[in-house]
């Protein structure tokens, strides 16, 4: 999900202090996002050290704009997000070994191996239960964003008085 921030009108004040205010909001809301996004993160075998603690916000300045990212930087977080679909390549065994120790009780017999090889097949031929949801996927970032849009989009007003902001959901 993106967001645009676009000057409607001519702002009251000095050039050089737009940059410090907007700088400012992004400040203040990134941590909001970021607590509304792991809020709808699932739990993993790691806990808050798993996927969960890996989401992170950064501010990226250019010259002429400013881009807030909140991301996560572990490979499986887009699967998460956005489901599995059937028919793709099967999911490494070797991550979803701990995810069986912890999640499944084995029956004698059983190797923790062979369930995460099970489920691995199972995934690339169905596709994960997330992928067949409508719409597919958990969409952490995406509820996250859209539950703490409120909060935001105050805390822009706040930093950008004067109807100077114009938030626009792309």
């Amino acid at each position: 999900m993106q967001v645009t921030i676009t000057i409607t009108k001519q702002p009251t004040v000095h050039p050089e202090e737009l940059p410090r205010l907007v700088r400012a909001a992004f400040g203040e809301s990134q941590p909001v996002i970021e607590m509304k996004v792991r809020a709808f993160t699932p739990e993993g075998v790691m806990g808050q050290s798993g996927l969960k603690g890996s989401i992170f916000s950064e501010l990226r300045e250019q010259p002429t704009f400013m881009t807030g990212l909140t991301s996560s930087n572990l490979p499986h977080a887009a699967p998460v997000e956005f489901g599995r679909r059937a028919g793709s390549a099967m999911p490494p065994v070797s991550a979803l070994i701990p995810w069986v120790e912890r999640f499944i009780s084995l029956k004698q017999g059983e190797t923790a191996k062979g369930v995460a090889f099970a489920i691995a097949r199972y995934m690339a031929q169905r596709g994960s239960r997330a992928w067949r949801s409508s719409p597919p996927g958990v969409r952490m970032f995406e509820r996250g964003a859209e539950a703490s849009w409120p909060v935001v989009e105050r805390i822009f007003a706040d930093h950008l008085r004067d109807g100077v902001v114009k938030l626009v959901r792309n």
